[in-house]
């Protein structure tokens, strides 16, 4: 799959508000108990810019930094579905 075909900031419809597909991501993890500075650490990033890209107010994230963040958040989210599928 080529990630550098996706566009990290492509808005996603969320209720009465618009967010980006990685602002939608990063919240997820957010919720799911990762911790800000964990995130930015797994996907090699500054707080500061972890908080630019939650905020949206940094689009122009790299093919890798998209690519990691996709990868963590499979990871977050479905080993949260498998784990209760298996019990």
């Amino acid at each position: 799959m080529n990630l550098s075909v996706i566009k990290s900031y492509a808005p996603v419809s969320s209720g009465s508000s618009t967010e980006t597909f990685t602002q939608s991501m990063l919240q997820t993890l957010l919720r799911k108990g990762i911790t800000k500075s964990t995130a930015a650490a797994r996907l090699g990033i500054s707080i500061s810019t972890l908080n630019r890209l939650l905020r949206g107010t940094y689009l122009d994230s790299s093919p890798k930094t998209f690519a990691s963040l996709l990868g963590l958040y499979c990871a977050v989210t479905y080993s949260d579905q498998y784990s209760s599928e298996i019990h």
